[in-house]
């Protein structure tokens, strides 16, 4: 006998969306705590994935890991069939997986909008207690493990001054994340001026430097409380002005305090845990 180590598991859909976007179409970028995928089935878009700037054509799949921040915008002139799946996982997708682009032979790209169907009669149906939710699931862990044993996995980034430029300018927020930087001391410190960061935000994140910039505080608290950091001492890491105005902020954002969000990722955990014990 030979057990199976299951190495993850799909737990939820989250949606599961068909979109035809129209030449010149952005979606309002966002980040959230599961992962998600984008499969273009025709035209070509580009897709942020954090930092990087992203250009896929027809058969290009690309997943987002949790709190990842993304965005797509359309750039054929015909427009653009994208298909997107958002979904929970338990345990660890293959390494590659992560921000990288697969790109599906036309047999291949066939086989995934059947599995696509499969996973909307599902999505949509009234009830989850079918055997149609435990396929849905089967059939889109196996493609991902088939990407990642049999597929090599590319980047296909856009090699623009300006996608290069908006690259930069989330590093170096990256680097000042806990500082709290002001836009004028972005543009400052990279010889820019505020209203082409302005730009370059609109048109590869979907929405301004400060929103991005504060959904990028959100992600690395919620990061900081998963890992077991308190809430005083993600608010005193953070650099806000008191632990109340974080509790503030950070339910504006999410819905929960910092102490809900804390308390509902360690039930989650000491789950997990319990069912590999």
């Amino acid at each position: 006998m030979k057990k199976i180590e299951r190495i993850f598991e799909i737990k939820e859909f989250y949606s599961v969306i068909e979109h035809n976007f129209g030449k010149g179409y952005t979606f309002v970028g966002e980040s959230h705590d599961f992962w998600e995928m984008v499969f273009v089935s025709s035209g070509t878009v580009e897709v942020t994935c954090d930092d990087a700037v992203y250009i896929l054509s027809a058969g290009d799949m690309l997943f987002y890991p949790p709190l990842c921040f993304h965005n797509v915008n359309s750039v054929a002139d015909s427009g653009a069939r994208v298909l997107n799946v958002a979904f929970g996982v338990e345990g660890e997708l293959p390494e590659n997986t992560s921000c990288n682009v697969f790109s599906l032979s036309h047999s291949e790209s066939e086989e995934f909008e059947g599995i696509f169907e499969i996973l909307k009669s599902f999505f949509h149906s009234d009830t989850c207690s079918t055997y149609l939710g435990q396929l849905s699931s089967q059939r889109f862990s196996s493609l991902i493990i088939e990407l990642g044993l049999d597929h090599t996995a590319e980047q296909k980034l856009l090699s623009t001054v300006s996608a290069f430029e908006y690259k930069r300018l989330v590093s170096d927020m990256r680097e000042r994340i806990y500082d709290n930087i002001s836009l004028s001391e972005l543009a400052c410190l990279n010889h820019i001026s505020v209203s082409y960061i302005n730009m370059l935000f609109s048109r590869y994140a979907g929405i301004g430097p400060k929103s991005f910039y504060s959904q990028l505080r959100l992600n690395t608290a919620k990061s900081l409380l998963k890992s077991g950091v308190s809430v005083a001492d993600v608010s005193a890491r953070m650099n806000f002005s008191s632990h109340n105005y974080f509790a503030r902020y950070f339910k504006k954002l999410t819905g929960l305090t910092p102490s809900e969000y804390k308390r509902a990722s360690d039930i989650a955990t000491k789950r997990i845990k319990a069912e590999k014990s």
